[in-house]
């Protein structure tokens, strides 16, 4: 997962454009068995954008998914395997979506606050 977001933000962040930086903190990485056969599994990531030049400009966003699974290592390495695919997914959109706006909010001459939290 690193070297994919890792890749995505370098394409941002390319000559001539802003760069940003991506911190993600992993809070839950689990799964909780609801019985005998079936157990939910769970994924929590508190992601914090930054522009390095710009020390004003940070965006966080909390991410969480959970899906059922089966429990046992075969039901955990799909569960997390389709877990980590939806937040990737959701991570992709989010820093598209950020670098979209930071760029709009740079464009406006009347904007003077560039901190965003959500």
């Amino acid at each position: 997962m690193e070297a994919r977001l890792k890749s995505r933000l370098d394409a941002l962040s390319r000559p001539g454009r802003t760069r940003y930086t991506l911190v993600l903190a992993l809070t839950a990485w689990e799964e909780d068995f609801t019985s005998p056969t079936t157990g939910v599994d769970r994924v929590s990531v508190d992601a914090t954008l930054t522009r390095p030049l710009d020390q004003d400009w940070q965006v966080h966003h909390v991410f969480a998914f959970s899906r059922e699974a089966s429990p046992g290592v075969t039901g955990a390495v799909a569960g997390f395997a389709s877990l980590d695919h939806r937040l990737d997914r959701a991570l992709t959109a989010w820093i598209a979506r950020e670098a979209t706006i930071s760029r709009m909010d740079r464009s406006r001459p009347d904007t003077r606050v560039n901190t965003r939290s959500r």
